[in-house]
């Protein structure tokens, strides 16, 4: 969780599916977009501040997920 970890996540070849928040600022939605190779980015579909409530954190703009089941379930809600 977090833009260092995911950033990590995918310089390891880890391949994430990259989660932003809806909130997330120009620069660093720039930033993302330039991460190679990802399973694909979903965004714009919570804020920064549901993010982080629901993955009990206090401030969070990205998160990745490289597990392949969570992947598949997060696909199956359409997102």
């Amino acid at each position: 969780m977090g833009v260092s970890a995911v950033e990590k996540m995918v310089n390891k070849g880890e391949n994430p599916l990259v989660i932003t928040s809806s909130d997330i600022g120009d620069s660093l939605k720039g930033r993302v977009s330039r991460w190679e190779p990802v399973r694909g980015i979903v965004a714009d579909v919570l804020t920064g501040e549901d993010m982080a409530r629901a993955l009990g954190r206090e401030k969070l703009a990205v998160v990745g997920v490289s597990d392949s089941g969570f992947v598949k379930g997060i696909r199956k809600l359409g997102l």
